[in-house]
């Protein structure tokens, strides 16, 4: 039997993530990327690009940047960015 996958933005997911205790908050698979053609680039120079596992690691106070964390890295994007982010659920 095929598994089938739900898709959603990476802002999206973060969002839901935020609302969960730390125990209960998993990790997502980037699937691909869609929107403007200059923040996906910017995307992948930061080191984002697809199959890419990563944990929300909170939000900044005032509803600024989420922060993601993938290997030893921790890197903060604005919502803008985010959002042309797919994940794979």
């Amino acid at each position: 039997m095929n598994k089938v996958f739900s898709k959603m933005t990476l802002v999206d997911f973060a969002l839901s993530q935020l609302k969960l205790p730390l125990n209960e908050q998993r990790p997502v698979i980037i699937h691909s990327f869609s929107g403007e053609a200059l923040i996906m680039e910017r995307l992948k120079e930061m080191g984002i690009y697809p199959g890419l596992e990563l944990q929300v690691a909170g939000r900044a106070p005032f509803r600024s940047p989420f922060l993601f964390r993938f290997g030893n890295t921790v890197l903060a994007l604005r919502a803008e960015e985010a959002v042309c982010a797919i994940v794979q659920l």
